[in-house]
């Protein structure tokens, strides 16, 4: 089974959050609104990435596979913790239905030391960018988006007294792997009251073929955002959604199910330490 099916998920979200780390890279000053983004959008992008990393949550994760008349589940739990060192912040208690072995563990302390590397290099490039933002009225990190996303065609689809939905079109010729992100529809709820996000979904518009032996036929996926403590930005608390697809002329779908609990306020590990210029403070464990 390819295990592309399986990533179709992550791609949505993962396209917004590179929508929210490039706008957080933005100076703390008041800007004008790009061109094409609505302020509302502005707004709930810059606000939503505020907090990210700060919470902790156990996060379950269950798939649901059918390849012709047989069906399989797998159900993977584990802790998330930023607050703790980076090999220990994934905690796993049930890996793929079964008790965590020796080599899940591993596996596990390797993603929590590869997170370490990718937050290494998202910082030097917010660095870079706010170095370059300086003084600017619209950040860098606009033209950066500009690349991924089509700004001057966003449209709002509906519009309540309390949410706005906008659609986000993927600009053209660009590609994540087989797929090609014109492929993609990518819709977005905001709150208006927070100007903070409450939802996404990512919907696949057409087949998208990989290497001659596998078709994906059809796939659409949602998530929602909770805001634990008003005090803080929104988490994703929940995602699902599923796909259609053919594998060596075997017809199988997925269904995905993922949510979030038990959310805690955490220090982020590398800010443990920070210390405040003004009244001199550190920021506590």
């Amino acid at each position: 089974m390819h295990p592309f099916l399986f990533r179709l998920p992550a791609l949505g979200v993962g396209l917004l959050l590179l929508g929210l780390r490039i706008h957080a890279a933005a100076p703390a000053v008041p800007i004008a609104p790009a061109p094409g983004i609505p302020a509302l959008l502005q707004d709930a992008m810059k606000n939503s990435a505020m907090d990210e990393g700060h919470w902790a949550f156990t996060q379950t994760d269950l798939v649901d596979v059918k390849v012709g008349k047989e069906t399989k589940q797998q159900q993977t739990v584990f802790r998330f913790d930023p607050s703790k060192p980076y090999a220990e912040q994934f905690t796993p208690q049930l890996v793929e239905g079964h008790p965590p072995t020796a080599a899940d563990l591993k596996k596990y302390r390797q993603k929590g030391e590869d997170r370490a590397k990718d937050l290494e290099k998202q910082q030097k490039e917010k660095e870079r960018l706010a170095l370059k933002n300086a003084g600017k009225l619209e950040p860098e990190g606009e033209a950066e988006l500009r690349k991924y996303v089509d700004v001057d065609h966003i449209s709002l689809l509906a519009e309540t007294a309390t949410e706005a939905t906008y659609a986000i079109p993927m600009r053209k010729g660009l590609k994540a792997g087989p797929l090609k992100l014109e492929k993609l529809e990518l819709v977005i709820r905001i709150s208006k009251a927070d100007r903070v996000l409450t939802g996404l979904t990512v919907r696949l518009l057409d087949n998208v073929r990989l290497m001659l032996v596998a078709n994906v036929k059809s796939g659409e996926f949602s998530a929602d955002f909770v805001r634990p403590d008003p005090a803080h930005g929104p988490i994703m608390a929940r995602l699902q959604g599923a796909a259609d697809a053919s594998f060596l002329f075997k017809k199988f779908t997925a269904d995905v199910n993922t949510t979030r609990k038990d959310f805690a306020w955490v220090t982020p590990y590398d800010e443990r330490f920070k210390v405040q210029i003004g009244p001199l403070r550190a920021i506590g464990f």
